[in-house]
This record gives structure tokens, sequence and C-alpha cells, in this order.
């Protein structure tokens, strides 16, 4: 029975020490921190997407906005899709326009998933906020409002769309 006893403790202080990694690791990733706070002048780059579970083709857009550029990205479930991407110039007051209607209490306090169900397979949108150290997203169903992040939202949108329209 004794002889049992060390293997058992010793496997028990290994799944200890690998949950315990992960989190860490995950941490280090970026990932939304509780005691992290979202502040303006912070912000490396915005993204704005969207994706569809029960799709064929280019099943999943993002637009990611930095300071003088926007890049869009389409991407695939499918293999015979490659990722196609296409960059965008953005004038230089459009940066500080969209960072300024950011409600960043508010947006601080939006969970990373609102009330999705359907996500998976019928439609979600989400916007993410990088900064150098973390990142902050929230997911939410597809062309539904989210009144914590407007005007912010409604302008990220209309941007996303012009630059959808140009791909096109």
């Amino acid at each position: 029975m004794r002889s049992l006893l060390k293997p058992i403790l010793a496997g028990f202080v290994l799944i200890i020490f690998i949950c315990s990694s992960s989190a860490f690791a995950d941490a280090e990733l970026g990932q939304r921190k509780p005691k992290d706070y979202l502040k303006q002048e912070e912000i490396a780059e915005i993204s704005i997407g969207s994706w569809y579970g029960e799709c064929t083709g280019y099943c999943a857009t993002e637009v990611t906005i930095k300071k003088d550029k926007a890049i869009l990205s389409r991407r695939s479930f499918e293999k015979r899709f490659p990722t196609a991407t296409r960059k965008f110039d953005l004038p230089a007051n459009l940066w500080p326009e969209l960072v300024s209607q950011i409600d960043f209490d508010k947006f601080n306090a939006l969970p990373e998933r609102i009330e999705c169900p359907k996500c998976d397979y019928a439609g979600a949108e989400f916007v993410e906020i990088k900064t150098k150290n973390s990142i902050w997203k929230t997911v939410f169903v597809y062309d539904e409002g989210v009144a914590e992040m407007e005007p912010f939202l409604s302008r990220l949108r209309d941007l996303r769309d012009n630059i959808l329209t140009k791909a096109n």
C-alpha cells in the first residue's frame, strides 16, 4: 500500500504543476488580467471581425486598424481557400477620432462573451483592442447592438464596411 502512495502523490503534484504553469502561460500571452485597465494612450491596434460556423468559402473576416493603415483578412475553414489579406492606407485624423469614441469605463466592464449561445454556428462579431501587454476582446451576436460600445461600435462597423466595399 505504501509503495502505491508515492507514485500517486507524485502524479498529483505533477498535475497541479502543469495546471498552474498553463494558467501562468496564458497570462503571459497577453490575455486580459483582472487588474488590467485599458487606457487610451496604450492602444496599439483595434480589430473588428465576424465569422459564421456553418458556411463555405471565406467565413471569417477581420479588419485590423492601426494608426495609419487597416489590414483586411479573410479566412476559410476549408484548406482549399488560402487566407486573403489586403492593406489600406488611412487618413491621419482617423485614429484619434476612433480612439476618442471608446468609453473606457464601459469597455473595461464588458465580459469576454455577451449572450451569444449561437455564436459558434450562426454568426458572431467581435471587437478586440490590443496594447503592448494585453488584449481586450468581446464577442457578441453578429450585427446586434452593444450599448456599452456606442458610438465606437457604429463607427468601427462603418469603417469595416467601407474597407470591404473598397476590397470588392
